[in-house]
């Protein structure tokens, strides 16, 4: 059982990993339809534009920095 539950929690890097890069290419593609970060913002749950674009921003940094091996 401890074997399982280690192997489930080591998933969540994993995951966290693909879903960050998963919304951040859908962001992208957002934006290359004319969407602006109001209406990103909007589907995304978030209470302004800026907030929108700050989380995108977070995600290309985090991203970046895991593909540098910073992360």
């Amino acid at each position: 059982m401890t074997d399982e539950v280690a192997a489930a929690l080591s998933l969540f890097d994993q995951m966290r990993l693909a879903l960050d890069q998963l919304e951040a290419q859908v962001v992208v593609e957002a934006r290359r339809c004319g969407m602006d970060w109001k209406q990103i913002s909007r589907h995304q749950g978030f209470n302004s534009s800026q907030a929108a674009s700050q989380r995108y921003q977070r995600l290309t940094t985090r991203l970046e920095e895991i593909r540098q091996g910073i992360r």
